[in-house]
Formats: C-alpha cells, sequence, structure tokens
C-alpha cells in the first residue's frame, strides 16, 4: 500500500522536487504582479513595490509537509507599510 509519498509504482524521483514546485509557483504569481510594479527577490521569497510613502510586500511561504508528486502548499500574505504611519503611532499614547 502506498505511503502518501510513494506512486502506484513505488517511486516519484520522476516528480519535480516540492522545493522546484513551490519557486515556480512563486515566479509565476511574481510574473503576473510585475506589470503593476513590483520587483520579485527569490530570497525571502517575496514581492515589492514603493509608492510614495507605502511600501507594499507580498510574501510566500510553504510548508514542512509537501509531498513530491503530490501536493505543495503555497501560503501568501499581503503587507502594507508606511514609515509616516509608524512614526505616528509611535506617538499616540496608548
Amino acid at each position: 500500500m502506498p505511503n502518501g509519498r510513494e506512486n502506484s509504482s513505488g517511486d516519484r524521483s520522476d516528480q519535480p522536487s516540492t522545493r522546484e514546485v513551490y519557486l515556480s509557483a512563486c515566479r509565476r504569481v511574481a510574473e503576473s504582479l510585475e506589470p503593476e510594479g513590483f520587483r520579485f527577490a527569490r530570497s525571502g521569497p517575496h514581492c515589492t513595490k514603493r509608492s510614495g510613502e507605502f511600501t507594499f510586500q507580498v510574501s510566500f511561504q510553504s510548508s514542512a509537509y509537501n509531498v513530491r508528486g503530490e501536493h505543495v502548499r503555497l501560503r501568501i500574505a499581503a503587507l502594507v507599510r508606511s514609515r509616516a504611519l509608524t512614526a505616528w503611532r509611535a506617538e499616540q499614547p496608548l
């Protein structure tokens, strides 16, 4: 009986690694964001765009429980930063 890490022939070595699938998916999402002015950084990996006082970031995360040839989890998180807002919040009383 397969254990979830093997195909019916017992070998998934012909499938791309989970890391390869993950990075490929990150690149494809990043490519779709390029027309909006985002730049992809493999370190992270994440996409970043600066506009005025704002920095927009889209971050990618995977899972240690990915299974080659079966599934790869890709989590995407969005973040907006503003130095002006950070400074204003620091000045406000709790």
